[in-house]
């Protein structure tokens, strides 16, 4: 993590984000000896694979427990949504891991999600969902429709801002696409129900899009095989956009 060489430093950033990923006790010992710390001042490298594996790093050690958000602190949460600009319609693997770390903030925290919202992410989880529909080999929209279902969820206002920038044309365009796997439409299916849940007007434009159709046809009525998570992720977003 010292290394001035720049690939080096990605290596252990990556090392690391896989030692975190596994337990609680092995992300609070990467806590404690500091990594989380140096990880943090990394979403502000001038280099973006750098960003991208301190997103990375971040995602993985946090996913364990509800406590863990708080070692990301507001200027590191700044500092992510700048990221996501910057790798806005130009690094999409970098805007995927930086949706993650977005994803695991608002999975565990509404309040963490509301200062997401404040510091404007919405919109640029959005883009990534729709630059997933545009290109069929774009970064996977997965990460960012669940960052933005769980947002939507916690912050009334997010599902106007979601439909101002045009998330449900965006997320209609993904699952529209028949390349897109049935666990990733499923994910998607959340995120419109987060937003239709938001109220009459919403639920109503979500309708007159048609996108509850998409919903179904690719997941339920697809004939595709899905597992359990995935099934049930795509029948409770039909029954509570419905």
């Amino acid at each position: 993590m010292q290394e001035p060489q720049l690939p080096l430093r990605r290596i252990a950033l990556s090392c690391l984000g896989s030692i975190g990923k596994h337990d609680h006790t092995l992300a609070d010992l990467l806590q404690k000896e500091g990594v989380i710390d140096h990880g943090l001042a990394l979403l502000s490298h001038k280099d973006m694979l750098i960003r991208r594996q301190a997103c990375r790093l971040l995602a993985l050690s946090i996913q364990h427990h509800d406590g863990a958000v708080d070692w990301i602190t507001r200027p590191a949460r700044e500092a992510l949504v700048e990221t996501m600009k910057a790798a806005d319609g130009t690094d999409g693997e970098t805007g995927q891991f930086a949706a993650t770390l977005v994803q695991q903030l608002a999975k565990r925290s509404n309040s963490a999600a509301a200062q997401l919202r404040e510091l404007g992410v919405v919109p640029l989880l959005v883009n990534h969902i729709a630059a997933a529909a545009a290109a069929p080999n774009a970064a996977s929209p997965m990460a960012a429709a669940a960052a933005l279902g769980h947002i939507c969820d916690a912050v009334t206002d997010a599902a106007d801002a979601a439909v101002e920038h045009g998330a449900i044309g965006a997320l209609k365009g993904v699952l529209s696409s028949p390349d897109v796997r049935p666990h990733v439409c499923a994910v998607l299916c959340s995120a419109v129900a987060a937003i239709a849940n938001a109220g009459d007007s919403h639920s109503a434009t979500v309708a007159r899009s048609g996108t509850l159709q998409a919903m179904a046809d690719a997941t339920l009525l697809s004939g595709r095989k899905m597992g359990p998570i995935a099934l049930g992720l795509a029948r409770n977003g039909l029954s509570k956009a419905i």
